[in-house]
C-alpha cells in the first residue's frame, strides 16, 4: 500500500524543489521562463507569474529554465535553493509523522498503521533524497551549478582554483558516499 504513494510524493518533491530555484531566481531578479516537471506526454501546461509549468506523465525528471544564464554567486544561490527547499519538505514531512524516538531506535509503526503518516513519510524520503542525489558535482545538476558559480566568483587564476574546488567537492561526495553506505 505505500508504494502508491510513491508517484505523487516525488511529484510533490520535485514540484517543491523546483519552486525554490523559481522563488530564489525571482529574488535575486532572474527571470524564470519555465518550469518543467517529469517527462512523456505533456497533462498539464499553465503560466503564472511569467513562468510556464509543464507537468508531464513521468516525474522522473524536473528542469528550470531562465531568462539569462546566471552566473557567480547568483548562480550558486538559485542552484542551491532547490536542495534547502527539498530538505525543508522533508524535515516537513517527517514532523507531521511525529515519529516517536525510544532511545537511539524511532518506531515506525504509527507510519504504516495511517496513510496519512505513510505519505508523509514517503515524501520525506523521496524529496530528501532528491536533494542528497542533486548535491552531486555533475552536471545537470545542482551541485555542479553551486559549484562552477564559486569559480566564477573567484578571481585570479579560474582554471587552478577551479580545480581544487571541484577536487575538494569531489572529495566531500566520495566521504558522504561511504559515510552513507557503512551504516
Amino acid at each position: 500500500m505505500i508504494f502508491l504513494f510513491v508517484v505523487p510524493a516525488t511529484f510533490i518533491a520535485l514540484l517543491v524543489h523546483e519552486m525554490g530555484h523559481f522563488l530564489a531566481a525571482r529574488a535575486l531578479r532572474v527571470p524564470v521562463l519555465q518550469i518543467a516537471i517529469g517527462f512523456g506526454p505533456q497533462l498539464l501546461s499553465i503560466h503564472l507569474f511569467g513562468c510556464n509549468i509543464k507537468v508531464a506523465v513521468f516525474p522522473l525528471s524536473a528542469s528550470t529554465s531562465y531568462g539569462q544564464h546566471p552566473r557567480g554567486m547568483r548562480a550558486s544561490c538559485i542552484a542551491a535553493a532547490g536542495p534547502c527547499a527539498s530538505v525543508l519538505l522533508a524535515a516537513a514531512a517527517l514532523m507531521v509523522v511525529g515519529l516517536p524516538w525510544r532511545g537511539e531506535i524511532v518506531d515506525w509503526t504509527p507510519a504504516l498503521e495511517s496513510h496519512w503518516a505513510s505519505a508523509c513519510l514517503v515524501t520525506s524520503i523521496v524529496s530528501s533524497t532528491i536533494a542528497l542525489f542533486n548535491m552531486v558535482p555533475l552536471w545537470p545538476l545542482d551541485g555542479a551549478a553551486i559549484l562552477t558559480g564559486h569559480v566564477q566568483t573567484a578571481e585570479g587564476d579560474g582554471f587552478h582554483r577551479g580545480l581544487v574546488l571541484w577536487s575538494l567537492q569531489a572529495l566531500l561526495c566520495l566521504i558522504l558516499v561511504v559515510e552513507l553506505a557503512s551504516r
